[in-house]
This record gives structure tokens, C-alpha cells and sequence, in this order.
């Protein structure tokens, strides 16, 4: 979906003016009914976002240097760009806008070559909206580890959006997987129901060194566990894996030295190099279509509850991933994608006219 340049703006239905999200490909005007318009560039997707979902906050100063902000999004395609033939206008799509945000915007032009794909068949948007980015660094994670059945892994940080998908994704995989979490609540759901085979809670005065050793890898999803902490944990030749640089940047510097380590059969670092690219979404989308991986959603918003969303999400509390429903979009509420047969009705937005078709779009 498109969006304007920051000093420009844009018309929706009902004459509201609103900023739309700089650099997209949407090429956005104001015509007589006031209403905005859009313009595919080649090789895109227009999207009118019905559930977008929080992952991080990006800060500046004296104010914040993206003031549009929202990583992944759920929708339905209301215009696509030359060559593109993979997506049709109508069809329902998920995905995750890499290397910017913007996802909190009423449209989205996002590339088809990139994290976008199909909703699977049954799914709601907003079960759907958080499935691309946590579980593309968790990708990246087992893919650099090189586990596979039988093998067994810790995941520290177990609880957020990358450590519900990296347990979900190592359980497809057949590895045995420890997750350990900081002051996980009673009321939420346990994590052995995503396929933890043990769950280490170490907020109740758990110690990390109970949970034994010999681990052939042990990632630290949050990046809060270094590898001085991890070694013990790992068995000869094992590794530690983290998407963090850690303090001064020593994961990038271990990981450096780590072929050289591995290859002596000694404890190394490994850094994961995520892709971000239409084969990881199919991939993806397979896992959730056949019931293998779920993204897991603590609760769902109303986007006029914004700020009640992030302020949620700042306490550290969250399980999983918060979604927040554009208006027309979603139906919010708070509920857990664990409980069996769980799926909540779609409201996409309203039908708006397409300037190119000259025809209603759903």
C-alpha cells in the first residue's frame, strides 16, 4: 500500500485527512468524492491493511524519527502492478514490510517478490498478521544451527514473537526443544502445547543451570543470554546462537572466529542471516496451513487503543505477539491462536473504488 511523501497527505472516505506511510509504492491523489486513490508501481501489491502487529518501538530524538510505525500486516489486495501474476485484486494476504516500517497505515504497497503470501484457507487476518517476521529470524536461526531430529535444543526468550515461532519451527523439525522463560503469567497458555518438550520458568527462582547440558544449541531469542552463560549448556562442538550484536558487538566478533572453533570441535557463536523472500513466505505459509506452526496472539486491539497496545507491550508481559485491527478490520478482542478451532470471523474494510478499474473492490 502506498503512501505519500511527509509533507504530503492524503483524502480517505468521509474527507478525514491522514498521513500515509513515506516511501511505498502507491502513488496517492485526491479526486472530487474525496476519496484516496491509488496507483500500483510494477511488481507490487496494494494492500488495505485490516490487522497490523506490534514488534518494536523505533525512537529518535527530541521526537520519534519514524512516526509511522507497524511491521507485518493482514489484508486483502485492492490493486497490483505490472507483471504481477501471482496475486489477484481480491485475494486475502499476510506478510512482514522489511527494512521499514509502515505497517499501521490504511494501505501498503509491499514487492511480491518479498514476505507476502496468501492467507491459508480457514485463517483470520489477524491470526495470520504476525506470522512473517518473528518466525523469519527464527528461520534464520535453525538454519544456521543445522539441527534436525533427534538433536536438542534450549531457546532463551522463549515467550516472544521469535521464541513462540523458533519452538514451533524446531518442533516441526523433530528437535527436542527446552524453553525457558522470564515470569511467564498463569493465565497464559504453557509453551509445552506448542512443542516444548520441558519449559523452565526462571522468574519462580528457577536457575538456568538446572535445566542439565549437553544442548547441541542453545539461541538466545530475546538476545538477553550471552556465551559465556550459554557454554555451560552446550555440549562439545555445540553452538550459541543469537540475532543480537550483544554488548559491543562481541556476537558479531565471536562469530567471526566460529568457523575456526567449530572446526576444532569447540563451543562457537553463530550469527543468523535471515532472507526475506517469497520462497521463506510459501515455506511459511505450508507450516501453517498444515498446522505445524501458528503464531501465537496474547491479545488484539482496536487501533483508537493504540497506545493502550504499546503501552501493553513495554511492560514485557506479552506472550507471543499483540495485534491491533484498523478500522472496518478484524474483530478484536483478547484470546490465545492455541485454543483448538479458534477462529474468529473476518470484517475486511469496506468496499472502496479503484480509480484504474473503475469498479468496486472488496
Amino acid at each position: 500500500m502506498g503512501a505519500c511523501s511527509d509533507s504530503e497527505a492524503v483524502w480517505r472516505p468521509g474527507g478525514r485527512r491522514f498521513r500515509r506511510c513515506p516511501r511505498a509504492g502507491c502513488r496517492p491523489g485526491r479526486d472530487r468524492g474525496a476519496r484516496a486513490r491509488h496507483h500500483c508501481e510494477p511488481h507490487r501489491l496494494c494492500v488495505p491493511v485490516g490487522a497490523p502487529w506490534i514488534n518494536r518501538l523505533v525512537w529518535g530524538s527530541p521526537r520519534p524519527r519514524v512516526q509511522l510505525l507497524g511491521s507485518e500486516y493482514a489484508g486483502v489486495v485492492v490493486d497490483v502492478g505490472e507483471g504481477v501474476e501471482s496475486y489477484a485484486v481480491g485475494d486475502a494476504v499476510f506478510g512482514f514490510i522489511d527494512g521499514r516500517p509502515g505497517a499501521h497505515a490504511e494501505l501498503v504497497a509491499v514487492p511480491v517478490d518479498g514476505l507476502v503470501a496468501p492467507v491459508p484457507e480457514g485463517w483470520d487476518p489477524a491470526d495470520a498478521a504476525p506470522g512473517m517476521e518473528g518466525a523469519h529470524y527464527a528461520h534464520a536461526c535453525l538454519r544456521v544451527t543445522k539441527v534436525g531430529p533427534g538433536d536438542r535444543v534450549l531457546v532463551h526468550g522463549a515467550t516472544g514473537a521469535i521464541g513462540t515461532a523458533l519452538v514451533q519451527l524446531l518442533h516441526a523439525e523433530g528437535v527436542e526443544v527446552t524453553a525457558v522463560c522470564d515470569q511467564r503469567p498463569p493465565d497464559r497458555p504453557d509453551l509445552t502445547e506448542i512443542g516444548a518438550a520441558r519449559v523452565v520458568n526462571v522468574g519462580d527462582g528457577a536457575r538456568l543451570d538446572s535445566v542439565g547440558g549437553d544442548y547441541n544449541a542453545v539461541i538466545a531469542a530475546s538476545g538477553h543470554l550471552s556465551f559465556a552463560a550459554a557454554r555451560p549448556l552446550l555440549r562439545p562442538g555445540g553452538s550459541y546462537v543469537s540475532n543480537d550484536m550483544g554488548r559491543g558487538g562481541q556476537n558479531l566478533l565471536l562469530a567471526a572466529v566460529g568457523p575456526v572453533a567449530r572446526a576444532l570441535d569447540r563451543h562457537h557463536a553463530l550469527f543468523p542471516l535471515p532472507r526475506a523472500d517469497a520462497a521463506l513466505a510459501a515455506h511459511l505459509r505450508r507450516l501453517m496451513g498444515r498446522g505445524a506452526y501458528r503464531p501465537v496472539v496474547d491479545r488484539v486491539f482496536d487501533f483508537g487503543d493504540l497506545r493502550e497496545a504499546y503501552a501493553y507491550v513495554d511492560t514485557g508481559r506479552k506472550i507471543g505477539n499483540v495485534v491491533v485491527t484498523m478500522p472496518g478490520g478484524a474483530r478484536s478482542g483478547r484470546w490465545s491462536p492455541l485454543a483448538p478451532g479458534r477462529q474468529p470471523s473476518a470484517e475486511h474494510p469496506r468496499a472502496r473504488p479503484c480509480h484504474r478499474h473503475g469498479r468496486r473492490l472488496p
